[in-house]
C-alpha cells in the first residue's frame, strides 16, 4: 500500500499522537489548486492490506486526514516536493502529480489519473476520464454518456466550485502553521510531508473543532433551542428504510436519523451535522457501521461514518457532492468500500475508501436526477437509477490505473419510465419496475422483454400490477433465485417464478415485448377503510423473517411476515406535508396537525414515544389551512376550523380519542388556503385560491357558523390577518401590495340575491430604499497584503452584483407574509428586491377608499416607504408569526430553517434545523409558555424543540448591558435561566371521552359534504334564486295559456252562434274582427319572426356550409383524386383508383428545384458532348496537331520546309545558287535538323514515364474490375460516386414520392376514363334495349338478360363520389320526412306540400332533361337502328291491317325473320360492347394488383429511406465538417497551386530576361570586338580596362528625371574610398599612349554599359533566388496540403464506411417467392435451409439476396472474364512482339546514324584535313546578322550623305546670302560713312560759323562704332562655332559606329540618367 502525503508539523512541535485531529476550514477554491507535488487529503488504500495498515511521520502514527493542506492556493509552495513525488510515482504508488494510488479489485496497487480534476457540474471529460486540472478533457466528451468511462480520480480534487469558505478538511492542529511555512529568500522545503493513515481505532471526538460550528453575527447559541421531539416519516424519499435486523430499522425525517425498534417502539436518534439534513442512511452488510449522507446550503456536505453501537463517529468523507447526496451503500465485496450519490447539480458518483477517507474513483452519473447507486452481485459492478434511465457501471483495470466506464441502458421500444427498484439476478440480468405497472427485464444493456402476468385466456395478457411498480425483491435458495416479489401501487404483493423470468423470450416478429408469465402467489395490502397501500420499497431483514414495506399512499410503515403472510402496521405519520400545527392553552402538551394527505392528527408532544393519540382522513382531498376557534366561540378551547382543497370549511370538536364534525359548509369552489377568527370571535374569514374572501358569522357558545357573505380580490392572497386593535382584516397579496380591509357591519349587508359584497379599504405599495453599504474606515497602511487582496475583491464582487442587479429584470413582488407591529405599523416578508430582510411599513399614509367611490381592482394603491428592520437569509419566507406570549417573531424558510427573534430586539436570533432543505417549513406554532416550538416541514415530520424562551430574553439583555468588546459567556446565562421541560400526560387533560360525551347526548355529528361536485353557498344561493325564477315565469305562463284557452272557447262558441242565424243578420268574418288593428299588428309580428326564423336558419345554413367547406378542406381538397370504383357487367371484376393525396407545396417547390438541377446538369453533359462531338469532328482533317508533341513537331519541320523549298524555288527562279545562298541553304537544313532534335529529345519520355492512357485504363480497373466487396464487408470501401448525405437521400425521397404520384394520377385517369367509357356503354345498351323491347313486343319473347344489364343498380357515392354533394328537391323531401320521422325536425305541412311540389317539378324537369339528353345522344350514335324499327313496326302494323292471304303471309315471314335478324343482331352487338369493357376492367384490375404491390414496395422503400435520412440527419454535422475540411484543403491546394504556377511564370520571366541580358552581353562583347579590332596593339590592356569592376555611384530607380539630386552630395559619395584606390584606378583609367581617344572613350562607355547590365542581372539573380525559395516553400505547403488532403480524404472514408455500416443496419423489406430462392444446400440432397434470415444474420457466412438478372450477370461476367483474360494476354504478346520489332529498328537507325557520321568525317577530312565545328565556322563567317547590319549601315550612311550634301547646299546658299548681305551692309556702311563725311563736312561748316557759341563733340559716333562692331564680332563667333560642330559631326558621321558612340551626339541627347 502507498504512503499517503500529509503536512509537516511547526518548527518547534512535535508530530500529533492518535489524538483526534483538530480540523479547520479550507478555502475550496485553493483546494482545486494544488500544487503539482502535493497531496490532499484522500489516500487510497491497498485492498489487499485489510484495514490494519497506519503511516508513519518521524515515527509517530497519524491517521489519515488528521493531517490536510492549508493554502494549497500559495504561490510560494507549488513545488514543494514534486521531485520526491515523482520519485514516489516512478515506484507505482503515485501518479504523475503525486496522487494517492486507487484501491483495485485484486488487490494491486493502481495509478491515479494524471492530475485530474472531474469538473464539477458539467462533467467533461476524454472518453470519460478525468480532465485535467482545466476541467475539460481533450475531446470534450461529457462524462455521463454513453460508454464513458472514467480515470481514476486523484484524492481529494473534485473541480468543484462550491463556497469556497465551506470546504473542510481533516488537518491536525499542526497543519495550519506547517502548511504555509517557507524558506528564507523564498526556498522551500526540500521534500513534501508524507500524509499518513489512519488507525483503525481512531475515532472523532465530539469537540473536535473541525465539527465545532462558528456561530455568524447575531446569532445565539444552539443550546437555547434543541431539538427533543420528533414525530413523522418521510415519504417523499423513495428508500427511507435500513433494516439492522427483524426487530430494528433505521429510518430519516429532516435533521435526524432514527433507529426504530418495531416491537418495543424505542427509538434512538442521531443528528445531522449540516444545515441542509440528512439525505440518505446506509447500514454496511454487518451491521456494525452506518454512513449519514448529508445536505447542505452554505457549503460541501460530508458523509458522516458512526458506530452503531456507541454512535461514536468513525470516519468522515468529504467533498463528494456539491450539494449534497441521494444515496450511498456499503460494498458487500469489499468492506473498505463505499459508493455514494450526489445531488443536483453534480449527480457525481464517487467510490470512496472510506476507512481512509479517500476518493477511489469519481464520475459523474447522469445530467438528470438520480434516484440509487447499488453494488452488483461481482464486484467492480454497479447500478444506478433515476429519471428515465438505468446505468451499468464497471470498474475497469487499465494501464493508467482504475476507471469506472458507464453503459446507459437502452429501452429501444419499449416506453421510458423513471426506474425506482430493481433487483439483480444470479445469472446477471435485471428486472426492473415501470411507471406503467410493467416488468421489464434487462439483458446487457438493452430490455429484453416486458413481462406481463398470464390472463385466464391463453394468450390474454394483464398488467402485473395496475401503477407504478416500485417494490421488487429476489427471494434465494443457495445462489439459485425461485421467485421475485414486486409490489405496486395498487396494493399488491406479488410472487413470480425467477425460472420463467430468465427464460423469457420475446416473439420479436409480432412486434412486441410483452411475455405473459404465471403469477404464484398474491398478498393484497391496505388499511381498514382505507385506500390500498402504494408500496414503495421493500426492505427485509438478513435473516429473512421480516418484511417492511413503505407505504406512502396511507402514511404508514408495514412489517410483513413472510412465513404467515400477516401484516401489521408499525408506524404511522402524516404523508405528505404539514399545513397546520395548533396547540391549546388549556390542555398544554397537545397538539394537533394537518396534513395536506387529508389526515388530521393530534398528538402528545412531549411524550418520547406513542405520542400520536388519534386521526381522522378525508382521502382524495388536502387539508391546507387550520385555525382554533377563540374562548368567545368555544369557552373550552376544543374547536378547530379546516379548510380543504375542495372549498369545503368543516369544523372539528376535540375529544379524547377523536376528532367529531360539529359543522361542513361549503363557502369556495377552489380550495381554501386560509382561516382567520376575529379577535372577537364574531367573524371566521377564509381566503381561497379565486381570489375570494368569505365571511361566516360565527354564533356565541354555539360555535356554528353563518353564511355573510363574500368580496373578491384583484390577486392571489398570501395571507390574511386580523388587527386586535383597530379589528381590520390586512390581506398580503402576490402582486407585491398589501391592502387592510374594513370590519363588515353584518346590519348593513343584504345577502337576499347574492352573497357578494364590497368593504371599504386601504391599499398600499411598499418600496424599498436604495441601500448603500456603509464600510468603516480603514488605514490601508495596517492592511497585510492578505487584507487588501480580501478588500479588493469584497469590493470588486460588490461591483459586479450591483451591475447584474442594474441588468437584471424587475419580477413582479410578492407580499409572502406580514404581522402586525401597531395599530399602523405592520412587519413583512416579500420577494425580489425584499428577498433577505424583514420590513416594517407604516399605514397611517394610506388612503381610505370607499366602495361607493372606487371597486377594489380599480384601485391605486399608496405607495409607502418600506424600511428594514432585520437581516434574514435570502431566501423566501414560508411562515411569519407572533407568539401566543407576544414576545417572539417566528419565521420559518424554504430551505428547512427555523427562527426565533425576539422582538425587543430583532438583531438577535436563535436558529433551528429541523426540516429537510428540499422540502422547507410549511407551519410553526409556540406554545404560550414561551417553552415549545413546534415545526412542521414539507416533509412531513413534526419537530418539537424545546425552547428556552427567558434564557434568551437574558442573553439578549446581557449583550444590550455588555460594554465589552467580547461577547458575555452565554453557556453561564443559559444553565442559570434555563426551564426544565416536563412530560404532560394525557390523563391530566379534560378532554372528554367521545363515549361519555354520546351517552349524555352532548355530541351530534353534522352532516359532512361529500360530493366533490357541490355547490358553494354562493352558487347554490344563484341556483336557488335561478330555479324560483323559473317557478315563476312557469306559473305566469299557465295561467296565461288558461285565459287563452276560455278566450278561444268563448269565440268559437259565438261563431257557433252566428252560422245560425239568417243570411241577413249574419255577421262578416270583417265584422266578427273585433280589432282589425289588433289583427294586422298580429300580421305583422308573424311575419317578424318569420323573417327571423329565416335569418336564423340563414344563420343555421351558413353555420353547416361552413363546417361542409371546413370538412371538404380537410379530406377532400388535399386529394388530387378520390377513390371510385368501377364495376364490370357480367363478371365480377371491378376496379378502384387509388386515392392520392396532392403534392404539398413544400414538395412541389423541392421538386422543382430538383428539376432545375437534373436540368443544369444535362445542359453542363449535353455541352460537354457538343464540345466531344465537335472535336472529334474536327480530328480527322486535323489529325494529330492538337494532340502529342509528335504532331507540333511534323508541323514545325513542314512549315520549315517549305520556308527552305521557297527559299530554292526563289533562287532557282533566278538562276544558280551562288555560295552564300548555298551556305544558307545548308545552315537552314541544319537549324531545321537542330530544332528536329530538340523537339524530339524533348518529348522522349523518362524511364519512369507512364503514358496516361495506360494509368487511366489501370484505375478503371481497379476500380471496376477485382475482388468486388459487399455493402456489409469490412474491407468495403464506399465508391465517391456512391457517397450519401442527407441531401442526396431526400433528392431520392422527392424522387420517389414524385414517381408514385405520377404512378397513381396516370392509373386514375385510365381509370375515369373507364367510368366514362362505361356510362357510354350503358346509354347504348338502354337504347338497343329500347328497340329489343320492341322486337320483343312483337315477337312475343323476351331478354331478361339484357333487362338485368339495364337494371343494375350502381351507387352514386361509389362510382361517382364528386356528386355527393348534388341533390334533388325529391332528396330534401326525403330528408325532411326522415326528420320529421324521428323528431329531430318540425317542419310546417304547408312548406312541406310546397316542396313536394317544388320537388315534384324538379325531379319533372331532371326527367325531362335526362331524356332530352338520352334522344339527342340517341338520335346522334344509333338513327339508323331507330329507322330500322320504325320500319319494322310499321309493317307489322300493315300486315295486322291487312287480310290474311299469301301476300300477307310472305310479308309477315320476311318481317318475322328480319326481327330475328334484328334481335340477334341486336344481342351480338351487347354482348360484345359489355364483353369488350369487362374485358378493359380484369385487365385493368390486374394492372392495379400489380401496381398496388409496386406502390407497396415503394412505400417501404419510402420507409426506408426515412429511416435512412434520420441516420444521416444524425450524421450530418460531422459529414459537412469532413466537407468543408476537405473543401479547404482543396482550395488551400488551389491557392497554392495558383501561386507556384505564378512563381513558374515569374522564373520563366525571369529566365527570359537572363537569356536576354546574356545575349546582349554578348552583343557588347562583339561591338567590344568590333570597335577595337581583333589584331589591335590595345586589345589586351583595353580589355581589361573593359573587364575591370569599378566602383559608381547608385541611385534608386524609383526616382524619375524630375527629380532632383544634389550633385555635391554625390560626388562625395563617390569620393568615399581609400586614397590608393582612387590614385590606381586613376591610373588604369588612363586612355594608352598611342590608342584613339574616341576608341578609348568608346571602351569606357562600353564598360559602363557592361556594368549596368551586370548589376541587372544580379538584381535578376536575387529575384531569381526569391522565386526560388518562395517556391520552394510552397512546394512544402503544396506537400503538406497533400498530406492533409490524403489524411481528410482517409478521415472522409472512414466516415463514409462508418456511415454505410449504421446504414446496413436498417433492415430493409423486399419479397421472394419460394421458387425465387435458389440457395440449396447440403451435397447429397440439396435443400433449402431450415432458416434463412438466421444465415443472414451471421455475417460473412451468410447468404446474399441477388435479383436473377444480377445473378445471370454474374454468372456470364466469368466467360467474359476469360475471354478478357484470353484477349489480354493476345494483345500482351502483340505487344512484345512490336517491342522487340522496334528495337530491332532501333538499331537499324543507330547503324546508319554511325554510317552517316563516318561519311560526315571522312568528307570534312578530305575538305578541311581534320573535323571540324560547322558551327563554329558559321559563328566565325560573316553571318546574316552582320550582313544585315552592314546593309542598315550602309544605308544609313547613304541618308547621311544625303542630309549632309543638303545641309552643305544650305550652308552655301546661307554662306550666298551672308555675302550678298555683307557687301550690302558694305555699302550701308560706306553711304555711312559718306554721309558721315558730308555730315562732318556740314557740322564743321556750321561749327565754323558759330566756332565761337559751340564745341565740337564725336564721342557718341565712336560708341555706335564700338557697339556695332561688337555685335558683328559675336555674330561671327557663333557661327564659327556652329560651322565647326556641324564640321565634327559629319566627320564622326563617316565612322564606323560613330553615330552611336560620339561624345558631340551624347552631350545633344538629353540626359537618360
Amino acid at each position: 500500500m502507498s504512503d499517503a502525503a500529509a503536512d509537516p508539523p511547526a518548527e518547534g512541535e512535535e508530530p500529533a499522537d492518535v489524538e483526534p485531529p483538530e480540523t479547520e476550514e479550507v478555502d475550496a477554491a485553493d483546494a482545486d489548486q494544488e500544487a503539482p507535488g502535493e497531496l490532499d487529503e484522500e489516500g487510497g488504500p491497498d485492498g489487499a492490506d485489510g484495514a490494519g495498515e497506519t503511516g508513519e511521520v518521524d515515527g509517530v502514527e497519524l491517521p489519515v486526514g488528521a493531517a490536510e493542506d492549508e493554502g494549497e492556493g500559495a504561490p510560494e509552495e507549488q513545488d514543494v516536493g514534486a521531485e520526491d513525488a515523482e520519485d514516489q510515482a516512478a515506484d507505482g504508488g503515485l501518479g504523475e502529480d503525486g496522487d494517492v494510488a486507487g484501491l483495485e479489485n485484486d488487490g494491486e496497487e493502481g495509478n491515479a489519473a494524471d492530475n485530474g480534476d472531474l469538473e464539477g457540474e458539467d462533467g467533461a471529460a476524454d472518453d470519460g476520464e478525468i480532465a485535467d486540472e482545466g476541467g475539460v478533457a481533450d475531446e470534450g466528451e461529457e462524462v455521463g454518456e454513453e460508454d464513458g468511462d472514467l480515470e481514476q480520480a486523484p484524492d481529494g480534487e473534485d473541480g468543484y466550485d462550491g463556497d469556497p469558505d465551506e470546504a473542510e478538511t481533516g488537518a491536525g492542529p499542526a497543519d495550519d502553521e506547517a502548511a504555509g511555512e517557507e524558506a528564507e529568500d523564498g526556498e522551500q522545503s526540500p521534500k513534501a510531508p508524507e500524509k499518513v493513515l489512519l488507525a483503525d481505532s481512531f475515532y472523532y471526538e465530539m469537540d473536535a473543532p473541525e465539527l465545532q460550528k462558528e456561530l455568524p453575527t447575531g446569532q445565539l447559541p444552539d443550546a437555547l433551542a434543541t431539538q427533543q421531539r420528533f414525530a413523522g416519516f418521510d415519504f417523499r424519499k423513495k428508500y427511507n428504510i435500513q433494516v439492522l435486523d427483524s426487530r430494528r430499522i433505521i429510518y430519516v425525517v429532516g435533521h435526524t436519523v432514527c433507529m426504530y425498534n418495531v416491537e418495543t417502539r424505542e427509538q434512538r436518534l442521531l443528528h445531522g451535522r449540516e444545515d441542509g439534513g440528512v439525505g440518505y442512511v446506509a447500514v454496511d452488510a454487518t451491521g456494525t457501521w452506518i454512513a449519514v449522507a448529508e445536505m447542505s446550503t452554505t457549503r460541501m456536505p460530508k458523509v458522516y461514518i458512526y458506530e452503531v453501537a456507541t454512535l461514536r463517529l468513525y470516519r468522515m468523507l468529504r467533498q463528494g457532492a456539491q450539494k449534497g447526496y441521494a444515496c450511498c451503500e456499503f460494498s458487500p465485496h469489499d468492506e473498505w468500500q463505499i459508493a455514494t450519490l450526489g445531488l443536483a447539480p453534480g449527480y457525481l458518483l464517487t467510490i470512496w475508501n472510506w476507512k481512509q477517507e479517500g476518493v477511489l474513483l469519481k464520475c459523474k452519473a447522469f445530467g438528470q436526477d438520480v434516484f440509487r447507486v447499488t453494488w452488483g452481485r461481482y464486484p467492480g459492478f454497479l447500478i444506478t437509477t433515476g429519471v428515465s434511465h438505468i446505468r451499468f457501471w464497471k470498474m475497469a483495470k487499465t494501464f493508467t490505473g482504475l476507471k469506472l466506464q458507464g453503459d446507459i441502458g437502452k429501452f429501444g421500444a419499449t416506453e421510458l419510465s423513471d426506474l425506482t427498484g430493481f433487483v439483480e439476478l444470479p445469472q446477471g440480468q435485471i428486472v426492473t419496475g415501470s411507471e406503467y405497472g410493467k416488468l421489464l427485464l434487462w439483458e446487457g444493456v438493452n430490455v429484453k422483454c416486458e413481462l406481463m402476468r398470464q390472463g385466464d385466456g391463453v394468450d390474454s395478457r394483464e398488467m402485473p400490477h395496475m401503477g407504478a411498480v416500485e417494490g421488487l425483491l429476489v427471494l434465494e435458495e443457495g445462489e439459485k433465485a425461485t421467485h421475485v416479489v414486486s409490489g405496486g401501487a395498487d396494493g399488491y404483493l406479488r410472487w413470480w417464478k425467477a425460472s420463467d423470468i430468465e427464460l423469457a423470450e420475446p416473439d420479436y416478429d409480432s412486434g412486441h415485448l410483452e411475455v405473459a408469465i404465471e403469477m404464484t402467489k398474491e398478498v393484497y395490502i391496505a388499511r381498514e377503510g382505507g385506500q390500498p397501500a402504494h408500496i414503495m420499497l421493500i426492505a427485509r431483514s438478513s435473516d429473512d423473517k421480516a418484511w417492511f414495506l413503505q407505504d406512502s399512499e396511507n402514511g404508514c410503515v408495514w412489517k410483513f411476515d413472510p412465513a404467515t403472510d400477516e401484516c401489521s402496521v408499525i408506524l404511522s405519520a402524516h404523508a405528505q406535508a404539514i399545513s397546520g400545527i395548533l396547540t391549546f392553552p388549556n390542555f398544554p402538551g397537545l397538539a394537533v396537525t394537518s396534513s395536506t394527505d387529508g389526515t388530521l392528527r393530534g398528538h402528545n408532544y412531549t411524550m418520547e414515544r406513542d405520542g400520536e393519540m388519534f386521526v381522522t382522513s378525508y382521502p382524495g382531498v388536502d387539508v391546507l389551512c387550520m385555525q382554533i376557534a377563540p374562548p368567545t366561540v368555544d369557552p373550552t378551547g376544543r374547536t378547530i376550523a379546516a379548510g380543504f382543497s375542495d372549498g369545503v370549511v368543516r369544523v372539528f370538536m376535540l375529544y379524547g380519542d377523536c376528532f367529531v364534525l360539529k359543522q361542513a359548509y361549503k363557502p369556495h369552489s377552489a380550495a381554501v388556503r386560509l382561516l382567520e377568527y376575529s379577535p372577537d370571535g364574531l367573524f371566521l374569514v377564509s381566503a381561497a385560491a379565486d381570489h375570494t374572501m368569505f365571511f361566516m358569522e360565527m354564533q356565541a357558545l354555539s360555535g356554528m357558523a353563518r353564511p355573510l357573505g363574500f368580496i373578491t380580490l384583484d390577486s392571489g392572497i398570501n395571507q390574511i390577518v386580523w388587527n386586535d386593535e383597530t379589528e381590520r382584516i390586512l390581506t398580503c397579496l402576490q402582486n407585491g401590495t398589501m391592502a387592510e380591509f374594513a370590519r363588515p357591519v353584518v346590519e348593513c349587508i343584504d345577502s337576499s340575491e347574492t352573497y357578494e359584497f364590497a368593504l371599504d379599504f386601504r391599499a398600499v405599495a411598499p418600496e424599498a430604499p436604495e441601500e448603500e453599504e456603509e464600510e468603516p474606515e480603514v488605514d490601508e497602511d495596517e492592511l497585510d497584503e492578505e487584507q487588501k487582496r480580501e478588500r479588493k475583491e469584497k469590493q470588486d464582487s460588490k461591483e459586479q452584483k450591483k451591475g447584474e442587479e442594474e441588468v437584471e429584470v424587475d419580477l413582479s413582488t410578492s407580499i409572502l407574509r406580514a404581522v402586525y407591529l401597531s395599530e399602523d405599523v405592520v412587519l413583512f416578508a416579500a420577494t425580489n428586491r425584499f428577498l433577505g430582510k424583514l420590513w416594517e411599513i407604516s399605514l397611517r399614509g394610506a388612503v381610505n377608499q370607499s366602495v361607493v367611490d372606487v371597486t377594489f381592482g380599480q384601485h391605486t394603491p399608496t405607495n409607502a416607504m418600506a424600511y428594514a428592520r432585520a437581516r434574514i437569509p435570502d431566501v423566501p419566507v414560508t411562515h411569519l408569526s407572533v407568539s401566543q406570549s407576544e414576545t417572539f417573531l417566528l419565521v420559518g424558510f424554504v430551505d428547512g430553517k427555523t427562527w426565533a427573534l425576539p422582538l425587543a430586539n430583532m438583531n438577535f436570533y436563535v436558529e433551528m434545523c429541523c426540516a429537510d432543505c428540499n422540502a422547507g417549513v410549511r407551519s410553526l406554532a409556540m406554545t404560550r409558555d414561551d417553552n415549545h416550538v413546534l415545526v412542521g416541514g414539507q416533509d412531513g415530520g413534526l419537530y418539537t424543540v424545546g425552547f428556552q424562551g427567558r434564557a434568551l430574553r437574558a442573553c439578549v439583555e446581557a449583550i444590550e448591558n455588555n460594554t465589552s468588546e467580547e461577547l458575555p459567556d452565554f453557556t453561564e446565562i443559559v444553565a442559570t435561566n434555563s426551564d426544565d421541560f416536563r412530560v404532560v400526560k394525557k390523563d391530566e387533560w379534560d378532554l372528554p371521552a367521545l363515549e361519555k360525551s354520546s351517552n349524555d347526548g352532548a355530541v351530534q355529528e353534522s352532516v359532512d359534504i361529500v360530493d366533490p361536485d357541490s355547490y358553494s353557498i354562493q352558487d347554490a344561493k344563484l341556483k336557488i334564486e335561478e330555479e324560483n325564477a323559473q317557478a315563476a315565469a312557469e306559473r305566469q305562463k299557465r295561467r296565461v295559456r288558461e285565459r287563452v284557452r276560455e278566450l278561444r272557447k268563448e269565440l268559437e262558441e259565438y261563431q257557433k252562434q252566428n252560422e245560425e242565424l239568417p243570411s241577413l243578420h249574419r255577421l262578416s268574418a270583417e265584422e266578427m274582427t273585433v280589432d282589425p288593428e289588433y289583427v294586422r299588428f298580429l300580421n305583422k309580428e308573424m311575419e317578424a319572426r318569420v323573417q327571423e326564423v329565416k335569418q336564423e336558419l340563414a344563420w343555421s345554413v351558413e353555420h353547416a356550409e361552413l363546417g361542409v367547406s371546413k370538412l371538404k378542406d380537410r379530406f377532400l381538397n388535399a386529394l388530387d383524386f378520390e377513390r371510385l370504383e368501377v364495376r364490370a357487367f357480367n363478371i365480377p371484376s371491378r376496379v378502384a383508383t387509388f386515392r392520392c393525396q396532392a403534392m404539398s407545396e413544400e414538395l412541389q417547390e423541392n421538386l422543382a428545384k430538383l428539376h432545375d438541377l437534373i436540368c443544369s446538369v444535362e445542359d453542363v453533359s449535353e455541352s460537354d458532348s457538343d464540345s466531344e462531338d465537335d472535336m472529334s469532328a474536327s480530328g480527322p482533317r486535323q489529325g494529330r496537331t492538337a494532340g502529342s508533341p509528335m504532331n507540333r513537331t511534323s508541323v514545325g519541320i513542314k512549315e520549315q520546309t517549305g520556308a527552305v523549298a521557297h527559299t530554292i524555288q526563289g533562287a532557282g527562279e533566278g538562276g544558280q545558287l551562288t555560295s552564300a545562298q548555298q551556305r544558307e541553304l545548308r545552315r537552314q537544313l541544319r537549324q531545321e535538323r537542330k530544332e528536329r532534335m530538340q523537339i524530339l529529345e524533348k518529348d522522349k519520355p523518362s524511364d519512369g514515364h507512364e503514358a496516361q492512357e495506360d494509368v487511366t485504363a489501370i484505375q478503371v480497373a481497379e476500380q471496376t474490375l477485382g475482388d468486388y466487396k459487399l455493402k456489409s464487408s469490412k474491407n468495403y470501401q464506399v465508391p465517391e460516386n456512391q457517397r450519401m448525405n442527407a441531401e442526396k437521400k431526400r433528392r431520392q425521397m422527392f424522387l420517389l414520392e414524385e414517381s408514385t404520384h405520377a404512378i397513381r394520377t396516370e392509373f386514375n385517369q385510365r381509370v375515369l376514363s373507364l367510368r366514362d367509357f362505361r356510362q357510354q356503354v350503358r346509354e347504348e345498351v338502354e337504347r338497343d334495349y329500347e328497340i329489343l323491347q320492341s322486337i320483343d313486343e312483337q315477337l312475343g319473347t323476351t331478354t331478361p338478360w339484357v333487362r338485368d344489364l339495364v337494371e343494375q343498380k350502381v351507387e352514386q357515392q361509389v362510382e361517382f363520389p364528386e356528386k355527393r354533394f348534388d341533390f334533388t328537391n325529391k332528396d330534401l323531401e326525403a330528408l325532411r320526412k326522415r326528420s320529421k320521422k324521428d323528431g329531430a325536425a318540425d317542419v310546417d305541412p304547408a312548406e312541406g306540400e310546397g316542396s313536394e311540389q317544388e320537388a315534384e317539378e324538379g325531379g319533372g324537369s331532371a326527367s325531362q332533361s335526362a331524356s332530352k339528353s338520352t334522344t339527342s345522344y340517341g338520335y346522334g350514335r344509333t338513327a339508323v337502328g331507330q329507322r330500322r324499327a320504325e320500319m319494322l313496326k310499321l309493317r307489322n302494323n300493315i300486315a295486322k291491317q291487312e287480310k290474311e292471304n299469301a301476300m300477307t303471309k310472305s310479308v309477315r315471314a320476311e318481317a318475322t325473320a328480319r326481327r330475328w335478324f334484328e334481335k340477334r343482331r341486336l344481342e351480338h352487338h351487347i354482348q360484345q360492347v359489355v364483353g369488350t369493357f369487362d374485358q378493359a376492367v380484369s385487365a385493368l384490375e390486374k394492372e392495379k394488383s400489380k401496381l398496388q404491390s409496386d406502390l407497396c414496395n415503394a412505400d417501404m422503400k419510402l420507409l426506408v429511406l426515412y429511416e435512412e435520412l434520420l441516420m444521416l440527419n444524425e450524421l450530418e454535422e460531422k459529414d459537412e465538417m469532413l466537407l468543408r475540411k476537405s473543401n479547404k484543403c482543396r482550395s488551400e491546394k488551389a491557392t497554392i497551386m495558383h501561386s507556384i504556377k505564378e512563381c513558374q511564370d515569374q522564373l520563366a520571366e525571369k529566365k527570359s530576361e537572363i537569356e536576354h541580358w546574356q545575349q546582349e552581353e554578348a552583343t557588347l562583347q562583339s561591338d567590344f570586338t568590333d570597335l577595337v579590332g581583333e589584331n589591335s596593339p590595345f586589345l589586351t590592356t583595353l580589355l581589361k580596362i573593359y573587364k575591370r569592376k569599378v566602383k559608381r555611384s547608385k541611385r534608386k530607380k524609383a526616382l524619375g528625371d524630375d527629380e532632383d539630386f544634389d550633385e555635391d552630395e554625390e560626388s562625395e559619395e563617390e569620393s568615399i574610398g581609400s586614397d590608393e584606390e582612387s590614385d590606381e584606378d586613376m591610373e588604369d583609367d588612363i586612355c594608352p599612349q598611342g590608342c584613339d581617344m574616341s576608341i578609348y572613350e568608346s571602351v569606357i562607355e562600353l564598360r559602363d554599359k557592361r556594368l549596368d547590365m551586370e548589376d541587372d542581372l544580379q538584381e535578376i539573380q536575387k529575384a531569381v533566388d526569391e522565386l526560388k525559395k518562395t517556391h520552394g516553400r510552397l512546394l512544402q505547403e503544396e506537400k503538406k496540403i497533400d498530406k492533409e488532403q490524403k489524411q481528410t480524404d482517409l478521415e472522409i472514408q472512414q466516415f463514409q464506411t462508418e456511415k454505410q455500416r449504421k446504414l446496413n443496419q436498417i433492415k430493409i423489406v423486399f419479397t421472394l417467392k419460394l421458387s425465387q430462392v435458389q440457395c440449396l444446400v447440403g451435397d447429397s440432397e440439396p435443400q433449402l435451409p431450415e432458416s434463412l434470415d438466421r444465415q443472414l444474420e451471421q455475417g460473412e457466412d451468410g447468404y446474399v439476396v441477388f435479383t436473377r438478372a444480377r445473378l445471370l450477370k454474374l454468372m456470364s461476367r466469368i466467360t467474359e472474364l476469360h475471354e478478357e483474360t484470353k484477349q489480354v494476354r493476345q494483345h500482351y504478346k502483340q505487344l512484345r512482339r512490336d517491342h522487340v520489332n522496334s528495337n530491332k529498328e532501333k538499331k537499324v537507325a543507330e547503324k546508319q546514324i554511325e554510317e552517316l557520321n563516318r561519311k560526315f568525317q571522312d568528307i570534312q577530312m578530305l575538305k578541311f584535313g581534320q573535323v571540324v565545328d560547322l558551327d563554329l565556322i558559321e559563328r566565325s563567317a560573316p553571318n546574316k546578322f552582320v550582313q544585315e547590319l552592314h546593309e542598315k549601315v550602309k544605308d544609313a550612311e547613304v541618308r547621311c550623305r544625303q542630309k549632309l550634301a543638303h545641309w552643305q547646299a544650305k550652308i552655301e546658299n546661307a554662306r550666298k546670302d551672308l555675302s550678298k548681305i555683307t557687301a550690302d551692309n558694305t555699302d550701308y556702311m560706306e553711304q555711312i560713312v559718306q554721309m558721315g563725311y558730308s555730315q562732318l563736312q556740314l557740322d564743321q561748316a556750321l561749327n565754323a560759323r558759330i566756332s565761337n557759341v559751340t564745341v565740337n563733340d564725336a564721342e557718341p559716333t565712336v560708341e555706335l562704332k564700338e557697339m556695332e562692331k561688337e555685335r558683328m564680332k559675336d555674330l561671327l563667333t557663333l557661327q564659327a562655332k556652329e560651322i565647326a560642330t556641324l564640321q565634327a559631326e559629319i566627320n564622326l558621321f563617316r565612322k564606323k559606329g560613330g553615330h552611336i558612340y560620339t561624345t558631340v551626339t551624347a552631350n545633344r541627347l538629353p540626359d537618360r540618367r
